[in-house]
């Protein structure tokens, strides 16, 4: 059986271009994932204020973001063993795209709202 000395492997081998695609695509799933915490962490006071909500309510909304990435993990880290880590990653890309950009639009027809001169209300 032969053995492959992994520190020496890695210390000869030089940096190309799939290295610097794997570092891009990492830094840039990295970003986005965190984006919508740095988006609410930057308008919490202005909602707090809009929509008169105590401290403790705009926690809690917060704290909301944090467990649905826990049962994420959850969910798909298995997955990702079982089916590959790429194939997990596109998935979730995708499914987050859809829905960060599906309640904009489509909410207010599921939860019964209409449209009144231009902003929405919720029944």
């Amino acid at each position: 059986m032969n053995s492959i000395n992994i520190a020496r492997t890695v210390d000869e081998s030089k940096f190309n271009r799939f290295h610097g695609l794997v570092v891009f695509w990492c830094a840039f799933i990295i970003v986005f994932d965190g984006y919508d915490l740095v988006v609410y962490g930057s308008v919490v006071s202005l909602l707090m204020e809009e929509w008169s909500l105590t401290s403790v309510q705009a926690g809690t909304i917060g704290s909301y973001a944090l467990i649905g990435m826990m049962f994420g993990a959850f969910l798909f880290a298995p997955l990702a063993d079982r089916i590959g880590r790429k194939n997990v990653i596109l998935f979730c890309v995708i499914l987050f795209s859809l829905f960060t950009g599906f309640p904009n639009e489509k909410a207010h027809f599921f939860r019964g709202g209409m449209k009144v001169r231009s902003k929405r209300v919720y029944l």
